[in-house]
């Protein structure tokens, strides 16, 4: 598990010097995902740490496909709490930039690797 960890980090570092415009500025979270695969994300708008109010409304999901336009791909709305998720599976090979952007503004940024 620790080997594979490394091995997605160099992933992505690699991707983002060779290949920049398919990486977000700021990538949280590599993920390694087959065709077929389905990928889930869930959140919640605020911060616990600084007791920042949870913002409810649109959540907006972006990707776009090694340096292609991005692209709506979903959205989802906030419940009472703040909180959303939403759910797509990969239908072919390539790397997937992922921005998911919530009514708080705390945007968040994916690599996908889909093989």
């Amino acid at each position: 598990m620790r080997l594979l960890r490394r091995a997605l980090v160099l992933v992505a570092l690699a991707a983002s010097l060779a290949w920049p415009a398919a990486a977000p500025a700021r990538v949280e979270h590599v993920q390694v995902l087959r065709v077929g695969w389905k990928f889930i994300v869930w959140g919640q708008t605020g911060t616990p740490a600084r007791h920042a109010p949870h913002v409810v409304g649109l959540v907006i999901v972006r990707g776009r496909w090694s340096d292609g336009r991005w692209h709506v791909i979903t959205t989802a709305r906030t419940d009472a709490h703040g909180r959303y998720q939403f759910a797509f599976r990969v239908h072919r090979m390539g790397w997937f930039a992922l921005r998911i952007a919530p009514p708080d503004k705390g945007d968040k940024h994916f690599l996908l690797h889909v093989s």
